[in-house]
């Protein structure tokens, strides 16, 4: 944007026109991209781990830190983002001899569970960690299970009333005057496609028996993920920024997995916590009061 204005104050420049408003305009959204280029590299560095350390390296600024400098790591919980406003997200705190604490946000690393195991291993055996990974249930493994379904009206809950209301207001043009348009059905199909895809991600529920715990999604019936429960270490209810409640299952490899649910209500996310505590797993509850 910043260069479009650029271009844009220099033709006007050229035929005769007044463009300090648009070079003002055009400086400041570059100013601005600059700025949140700084921030994101300052705060989500390349990290490279040594046996000497810990070396983080951004577009301005190198730092390296020893492991006997760590005083202690804790590997979940929320940390300001800062950008223009400050964002919650999920990371990696350490707190160093001298007090100074020294954050990671993990979700934007793709093998974060990898750097939390050798960080945790360093620290406790000065060793590199045998690499652990989750157990993979399978449908035969879960056969004889009794679950309890969390979930809440597919089609009455907002995100169903999003896709399927949706879906209506498109149609009145492909049946207009009682017969189909056949060029508006790719067009109006592919927006629909998407439309659904997009909200159907949110629409997850949850399944819990004795031993497992299964995420499933009612509009997208190929999302289906299994987990042990003597696997998960922690349950995180949470929000995003126009997103509705999720659910954030860490377990003992590392794995952070977030899962938007915006069909349970509030009275569903608190049966669902006492279970998870009756089953002696550590919830977070952070938006259902």
């Amino acid at each position: 944007m910043g260069v479009f204005l650029m271009r844009a104050a220099a033709e006007f420049d050229n035929s005769g026109k007044s463009p300090v408003p648009i070079w003002l305009a055009g400086s400041l959204f570059i100013v601005m991209a600059l700025g949140i280029l700084y921030s994101f590299s300052k705060q989500v560095p390349v990290i490279k781990i040594s046996p000497a350390g810990i070396y983080f390296k951004s577009l301005f600024r190198d730092q390296h830190i020893d492991w006997n400098e760590i005083d202690s790591v804790s590997y979940t919980g929320k940390e300001p983002l800062r950008f223009i406003l400050r964002y919650p997200m999920e990371a990696i705190r350490m707190t160093l001899n001298s007090g100074k604490k020294v954050v990671i946000f993990y979700e934007y690393y793709s093998n974060s569970h990898l750097l939390k195991q050798f960080i945790d291993s360093h620290l406790r055996t000065a060793k590199p960690p045998l690499v652990t990974e989750d157990h993979q249930p399978s449908a035969f493994d879960m056969s004889d299970e009794l679950f309890r379904v969390y979930k809440g009206h597919p089609f009455l809950s907002m995100r169903g009333v999003f896709i399927w209301g949706f879906f209506l207001i498109l149609s009145v043009p492909v049946f207009r005057g009682g017969r189909i348009h056949e060029k508006s059905v790719l067009p109006l199909l592919s927006m629909f496609s998407l439309w659904y895809l997009g909200n159907g991600y949110f629409c997850h529920y949850i399944k819990i028996s004795d031993n497992y715990l299964q995420i499933r999604n009612y509009y997208l019936p190929w999302i289906r993920r299994s987990f042990l429960l003597s696997d998960v270490t922690e349950i995180v209810i949470e929000t995003k920024d126009k997103w509705p409640n999720c659910i954030r299952i860490i377990t003992r490899s590392h794995r952070s997995r977030l899962y938007p649910a915006g069909t349970l209500n509030d009275s569903d996310w608190k049966e669902l916590m006492d279970e998870f505590r009756s089953k002696g797993i550590r919830v977070r509850n952070e938006c259902v009061y």
